[in-house]
């Protein structure tokens, strides 16, 4: 069986207070002070610098000159403070924060829940508050151009043409399928009508904000997380039907890869025990699964990415049996025309550059991804300060650093993950066309602005048509499904994503946090967790919000550097400038985490467990991620080669996930 361990052994004893040195090594004072008076710019040049702290007045931030074409203005007329504010966002001052002295590096542009109750793309509900379940991919059927404008048709009388479209090609699409889809065309007309419904749809969503349709009660989280299969060589066992038939748990469902499988977790309250209560329910769970993957001589391995997965693993069956899966794996390379081409490079110069003929690749990537109901007036808060938060997350839980066995990022995950699911050909990229896999280029002021994004910049890629009118659906004071914009708003991959759902014929939102890998313990992942959650809700209500302080870039700058360095990386935070990712977590997020738990209501003993480890983990430096690097390398160095380096680095690194105790704790082989 799995054995899981104490759940009271191996945290930190206590935590630190805002301004108290860390082994001599903080500084009181980095003589960074905050910018307050940043001017207001419409445009800007492409020099752009990090760090750009600025009040706004009642705007959104944009880092300067980091919006192109296509951001915050509208060819059809959403001139920069010419209209008033709406309920959606649409028409707002846009403030641009002026660049400092710090140096930085150009960047580039960088649910499907129950899509349709006969037919289509959907996956049936498997618990109250699940994630939708992903298109693993974004397809691209036309370039972008920068337009904003939204096409006029968008009446209730269009999307009655489009409901009757949908009528008219019922026999196209293969009835009940919940998860399945049929491999099927689509014709221009069918693409046409369903650009159609989802900007009525979009319509119909800002309607609903506007009048309060939304239920928020006890705030409450659901979580996710990917799971690898192993064989008992601790390579990649691709049986998950068989294991998935042995476990007889609706909570364990298929994913992408045959040696992946997926575990939802009930969704639940944050206050109290409810933390430490989870992480038993965990193990109980694992340990049982584990124990009949065993029956099938398999077994359950949580990490970013298996080290041991190879090129030679993705040449035969590696997909798992679901049309679906095939249907979207044609789609993706249709919308590119090319082949997917990887190429991702490490601190050493280790190298991965190849082409992939399948989404085999994005197969690897396996994560955690932690859901909060929020109250709808508050998404936008608690957005941007999940966007904040990202690069200090992938900092202090990076755990994939090997990919065909080569030492790349830390969280080699991000990156193989916008470059497996991009569906842009070279040229497009080129263009600005932006990525599927969408960190974002603004803050917002609601969750409809992106929404609005996802309708006016990603053609869809799986154009399905349900028979909901949306509209007619409120009028009559129904709830509507909006099966088409959630359909589409699945098919756009924000490491933050933006989520409606209906629980009990009430809808909701969520933040869909999807930035952690899995792995290495679930006594680490329930630090992470509650990390997030109390450094998210003391951002969230800040009266003077850190992000009208920092410009966007800045915060993409800072998930890329978590991803790329995990605790050696150098973070900007408004106030300090650039300071070592454990210094910014021992110093600033430690004190705001065990704020934000207490206002949620967590018990001390869950605070003091999970944020103790967390504590210890940034004053030791060691992640998963720089476990297995130096793990490895120590066996390189005894003469094995890099292969089967990485085999037993895996075995060993199975017992030690066995045991729940914090990586920081782990010992070298």
């Amino acid at each position: 069986m799995l054995h899981l361990g104490d759940p009271q052994g191996g945290c930190g004893q206590g935590r630190l207070e805002v301004g108290q040195r860390v082994d001599g090594r903080v500084a009181d004072q980095h003589g960074h002070a905050d910018v307050g008076h940043a001017r207001a710019d419409v445009q800007t040049g492409p020099g752009q610098q990090r760090g750009r702290e600025a009040e706004p007045d009642r705007g959104v931030v944009v880092a300067a000159g980091e919006h192109d074409d296509g951001t915050g203005v509208d060819e059809a007329g959403d001139r920069l403070g010419e209209q008033g504010h709406r309920v959606g966002s649409r028409h707002r001052p846009v403030v641009d924060v002026s660049a400092d002295e710090h140096r930085i590096d150009p960047f580039g542009p960088d649910e499907l829940d129950e899509v349709l109750e006969e037919r289509g793309l959907g996956i049936e509900h498997r618990h109250p508050v699940e994630g939708p379940t992903e298109v693993p991919v974004g397809g691209v059927d036309q370039a972008h151009t920068g337009r904003l404008g939204r096409s006029t048709d968008t009446s209730r009388e269009a999307c009655r043409r489009a409901c009757a479209v949908a009528r008219r090609t019922r026999t196209a699409y293969a009835p009940g399928m919940g998860k399945d889809v049929a491999a099927v065309t689509y014709t221009r007309e069918q693409r046409r009508q369903y650009r159609a419904k989802v900007e009525s749809s979009l319509d119909v969503f800002e309607r609903m904000l506007a009048s309060s349709h939304f239920e928020f009660g006890e705030p409450t989280t659901g979580m996710e997380i990917e799971l690898n299969l192993v064989g008992t060589d601790y390579r990649p066992r691709m049986d998950n039907a068989a294991v998935l038939s042995r476990i007889e748990d609706p909570e364990y469902q298929t994913e992408l890869g045959r040696y992946n499988i997926e575990f939802n977790v009930s969704p639940r309250r944050l206050d109290g025990d409810s933390a430490l209560e989870l992480e038993s329910d965990l193990r109980a769970s694992l340990n049982a699964a584990e124990g009949r993957c065993r029956e099938v001589d398999t077994h359950i391995v949580m990490i970013g990415i298996l080290p041991t997965v190879m090129p030679e693993h993705f040449s035969g069956e590696w997909m798992s049996a679901n049309v679906r899966y095939q249907a979207l794996n044609d789609a993706v390379l249709a919308a590119r025309g090319e082949d997917i081409y990887l190429d991702i490079e490490g601190p050493t110069a280790e190298r991965v550059s190849r082409f992939a003929d399948s989404l085999a690749p994005e197969s690897a990537c396996t994560s955690m991804q932690l859901h909060l109901q929020v109250d709808p007036a508050a998404f936008a808060d608690h957005w941007n300060a999940a966007q904040l938060l990202a690069g200090p997350q992938l900092a202090l839980g990076a755990n994939s650093p090997f990919f065909f066995g080569q030492r790349l990022w830390d969280e080699t995950r991000i990156e193989l993950f916008a470059q497996a699911a991009d569906t842009r050909s070279v040229e497009l990229k080129n263009q600005g066309v932006r990525p599927r896999v969408f960190f974002g280029e603004r803050w917002i002021t609601s969750i409809f602005d992106l929404f609005e994004e996802n309708v006016r910049y990603f053609p869809a890629l799986l154009p399905e048509l349900s028979d909901e009118d949306p509209s007619a659906v409120l009028d009559a004071g129904g709830v509507p499904k909006l099966t088409e914009l959630r359909l589409h708003n699945g098919t756009v991959y924000r490491w933050n994503r933006p989520i409606y759902d209906i629980v009990g014929g009430r809808p909701h939102l969520r933040v869909e946090n999807r930035v952690l890998p899995a792995g290495p313990t679930i006594v680490d992942m329930m630090a992470n967790t509650a990390f997030y959650y109390g450094t998210l809700r003391a951002l969230a209500g800040d009266e003077r919000p850190l992000w009208t302080r920092m410009s966007f870039l800045a915060a993409h700058e800072n998930f890329l550097a978590g991803a790329r360095q995990g605790l050696d990386a150098r973070l900007y935070w408004p106030g300090r400038g650039e300071v070592p990712a454990s210094e910014l977590v021992l110093r600033d997020l430690l004190p705001l985490a065990h704020q934000g738990l207490a206002d949620w209501g967590v018990s001390d003993a869950a605070r003091e467990r999970y944020l103790g480890v967390i504590e210890q983990r940034a004053l030791h430096g060691v992640t998963g991620a720089s476990w297995q690097v130096d793990a490895v390398g120590k066996m390189e160095q005894g003469g094995l080669d890099r292969p089967e380096a990485l085999r037993r680095m895996l075995a060993e690194y199975a017992v030690r996930m066995h045991a729940n105790v914090p990586v920081h704790t782990w010992d070298l082989p």
